[in-house]
């Protein structure tokens, strides 16, 4: 008696899906490309200095972030933390720190993103000796005919008396006869003796009222003491009006 064989089920193909590629595709990328803070020079002592913006490049996930030595902030929150953190791609981040308190010191900053550091470092300005007094004198004289150009002579004394360059000045013209500015608060290279033209166009007179004979002004000088002051002296002159002259009886 045969017995009888099922062939089909025999020959049935034996399958099972497998899935090809699980958990082996491309990992995450966190790793951006380099970047790179300016450094900043000739800053004021013990000061917030900001850096410039960088834009977090080259990642396709959130990527770890941290600081030593200041803060950062992202996408101009306005709020600057040193607490580790995440960015995406396209972020933009800057970081802060304060300044050293001493001449040419300097401060370092240093953020990591995905494993990429960049730092970000402030130099304080050099040793200088704080201003203490600035003189002031018209030159010629303080009596100067209309659309004439003249100076002030403009010097800056230190503690000990002796001539001290400032790191910085500015000079405002006023008229005072006709309450108005005529020049606005202008920097200039403040050298330890220096001289401010003012030219023959600012020494117009501003109106042409036939009797006022002169028409009165002041320049004020002003440079920086300290972070939170400044050092102020003004001078006064007076512009003859010379084509405005005429009898009182006219």
């Amino acid at each position: 008696m045969a017995i009888g064989v099922n062939w089909k089920e025999i020959w049935k193909p034996i399958w099972k899906p497998v899935w090809v590629g699980a958990g082996t595709g491309p990992a995450d990328d966190t790793t951006p490309l380099p970047f790179v803070f300016i450094d900043q020079t000739n800053v004021a002592r013990g000061i917030e200095v900001t850096s410039n913006f960088i834009t977090v490049n080259g990642i396709d996930a959130p990527s770890p972030i941290s600081i030593v030595g200041g803060t950062y902030e992202i996408n101009q929150s306005g709020i600057f933390t040193y607490v580790a953190g995440e960015v995406l791609n396209g972020d933009v981040v800057r970081v802060r720190h304060t300044s050293s308190l001493d001449y040419l010191g300097e401060v370092t900053t240093i953020l990591t993103i995905g494993g990429v550091s960049g730092s970000f470092t402030s130099y304080t300005l050099q040793d200088v000796q704080e201003v203490r007094q600035i003189a002031l004198q018209m030159s010629p004289h303080k009596y100067v005919n209309e659309a004439s150009s003249c100076a002030v002579k403009v010097r800056f004394f230190g503690e000990d008396g002796s001539l001290v360059d400032p790191v910085n000045a500015r000079y405002l013209i006023r008229d005072l006869t006709n309450n108005r500015i005529v020049k606005d608060w202008t920097a200039f290279d403040p050298q330890p003796t220096t001289n401010i033209l003012i030219t023959a166009s600012e020494n117009t007179v501003y109106n042409d009222r036939r009797r006022l004979k002169f028409e009165k002004r002041v320049v004020t000088v002003q440079c920086d003491y300290d972070t939170s002051t400044q050092k102020t002296n003004e001078i006064e002159y007076w512009i003859r009006n010379l084509y405005g002259i005429v009898s009182p009886s006219n």
